[in-house]
């Protein structure tokens, strides 16, 4: 075999050699990677379902732990954790269940144990929880000088709940505040307020009616949210009388 033969006998078993590591490559990634993201399509597509149809409640983080799944979006990264979390469904049957959610590393700090979260879950299979929404550890975040700790904490979660579950099924419609007291509970530092507000709401094919809600107001929004006010609100068609506040109305 004369020497230009050898030569490219020996590049083709190299090249050869090159795939197939680079193949064997590929296989291990897709089995170390492949069940990891099928869990998470799977995830996903639970986390849907729940926003359309799951029931709310509030959780308390027991503990969590990273998948090892990592999403970098711009500067920011976020990293799969599984939550142990125990549900406190409002008929009182509380359950523990597992929630696969996207941290991101800067809110990590926020996702320690005691931890109240809102989440959503599946009544005919409480296996399936997604996480919605991370309220700290409400020990930390209020403050209600003379009130009962917990009477205040129940306040501010109804509050919470109730907004989160009226941005899936209320009905927008404008509003007038009638009247506007302070509960005597604040909230991050004292930055935010929490109101109880009357408010005369007209939706657009329905009666007009009055109802109460509670809201937690940053302090300096404050003056936006007195009598006389226009309001945005959403409130649940089957039972007016649960009503949130969206916002001040910009005309």
């Amino acid at each position: 075999m004369n020497p230009d033969a050898i030569g490219w006998l020996v590049i083709a078993i190299i090249v050869v050699a090159s795939i197939g590591f680079a193949v064997v490559v590929l296989a291990l990634t897709a089995l170390a990677v492949g069940p990891v993201l099928v869990r998470s399509f799977r995830q996903r597509s639970v986390t849907r379902e729940l926003l359309a149809s799951g029931v709310t409640a509030p959780a308390t983080l027991m503990g969590m732990q990273q998948t090892g799944l990592k999403v970098t979006t711009g500067v920011d990264e976020s990293w799969e954790a599984n939550l142990l979390l125990q549900v406190q469904p409002a008929d009182g049957s509380v359950f523990q269940a597992q929630a696969p959610h996207m941290v991101s590393v800067l809110e990590i700090p926020q996702y320690q144990p005691g931890a109240t979260l809102i989440v959503r879950y599946d009544p005919a299979d409480r296996s399936k929880v997604a996480v919605l929404r991370n309220l700290g550890v409400l020990a930390n975040l209020v403050q209600a000088p003379g009130l009962d700790p917990q009477t205040a904490y129940k306040l501010v979660l109804d509050s919470e709940i109730v907004g989160t579950d009226l941005d899936r099924v209320g009905v927008s419609a404008p509003g007038q505040i009638m009247a506007a007291d302070k509960v005597g509970i604040q909230a991050y530092g004292g930055t935010a307020e929490l109101m109880r507000l009357t408010i005369d709401v007209w939706p657009a094919q329905e009666s007009p009616f009055r109802a109460q809600t509670h809201a937690m107001v940053l302090q300096a929004s404050l003056p936006k949210y007195q009598p006389g006010a226009r309001v945005t609100v959403k409130y649940d068609p089957q039972d007016p009388n649960r009503m949130a506040l969206v916002g001040a109305s910009q005309s």
